[in-house]
């Protein structure tokens, strides 16, 4: 009797946790491990029991890991390099364009050679920061 209730314990305590990281795989070893209780519980003995829960979970999670496998997406990837940009405003070392619909800060090697109006191309994109060209 003691098998069941630390076989059901186990699975309890997995599925609870189940709730926190919402993985799914916590859930399936939970479930399994409460199945195998059952099945200690008509005397089954350990070594069954845990045979059980281990079969169960491991078929469980090839099912959910073949289910989650990252499928395709139909977004578009952006890419920035090359693209054209507005000059919208020269501040001190630093250049206000418009990309996109929406107004950047951009970095220049020949800031006194660009004025307000001119367009340039995109030839590096970091942490939000452009450096164009």
């Amino acid at each position: 009797m003691s098998i069941f209730i630390l076989f059901l314990l186990i699975g309890v305590i997995l599925i609870i946790f189940e709730l926190v990281s919402t993985s799914l795989y916590l859930l399936i070893i939970g479930i399994s491990f409460i199945l195998a209780s059952f099945l200690s519980f008509l005397n089954a003995g350990i070594y069954s029991s845990a045979l059980f829960a281990g079969i169960i979970s491991i078929i469980g999670c090839l099912m959910i890991y073949r289910y989650k496998k990252p499928r395709r997406s139909n977004q578009m990837i952006v890419n920035h390099i090359g693209q054209e940009v507005k000059v919208t405003a020269i501040n001190n070392n630093n250049l206000q364009v418009l990309y996109s619909g929406t107004y950047w800060q951009a970095k220049t090697e020949h800031l006194d050679k660009i004025k307000v109006g001119d367009t340039l191309k995109i030839i590096k994109f970091t942490n939000y920061e452009l450096t164009v060209k």
